[in-house]
């Protein structure tokens, strides 16, 4: 009985050991990286696939949701498709310099029927809950309307985020602008 405790004790800590130097040997290849190795790697993370959502049976106020890289992408099919008052928000960011040529400054979208976006608000972990045609974030309280601008600006300068995006017949390919 006392030889066989024995031998447990042993292995369990010849396994600890083995452990420890596998954390070990780990921890100094991180620290020994080369910095091509470092832009091959941020590299790969930029260059994401295209992915494609189908939109021919949406219904207004449906939103669809894909992962795009570690982002979830979503677009929503508006229903009430209001226009960005452009005099009221020359405070704010979201002038045509900070938008892609291809987007409407007052709907902030391709096509108006259509918004796609970043499903996450300021709190940048949190997803978005869409009521009543307008985001709320589920973290910060903070609401946006359906052109993803903050409904209190005195009190939110972000605005949720657009994908680079375009509409080819029946879905909208998230990715590279074309």
């Amino acid at each position: 009985m006392e030889s066989r405790r024995l031998l447990f004790r042993v292995i369990l800590k010849s396994l600890f050991f083995v452990g420890f130097l596998v954390l070990i040997a780990v921890f100094f290849n991180t620290l020994f990286t080369t910095q091509d190795e470092n832009k091959q790697i941020d590299a790969k993370d930029n260059q994401i696939a295209t992915v494609a959502i189908d939109i021919s049976d949406m219904r207004k106020g449906e939103i669809r949701k894909v992962r795009w890289g570690v982002k979830e992408a979503a677009v929503l099919y508006r229903q009430f498709s209001k226009k960005v008052d452009l005099n009221k928000n020359k405070g704010n960011k979201s002038s045509k310099n900070t938008l892609h040529d291809s987007l409407s400054t007052e709907t902030r979208s391709i096509k108006p029927d259509y918004f796609v976006f970043i499903n996450h608000g300021d709190s940048r972990n949190c997803p978005l809950y869409y009521a009543k045609g307008e985001f709320n974030d589920t973290c910060s309280k903070n609401i946006f309307d359906e052109n993803g601008l903050p409904v209190f600006a005195a009190r939110v300068s972000y605005q949720l985020k657009i994908p680079p995006h375009y509409f080819e017949g029946n879905s909208i390919k998230i990715g590279a602008w074309e």
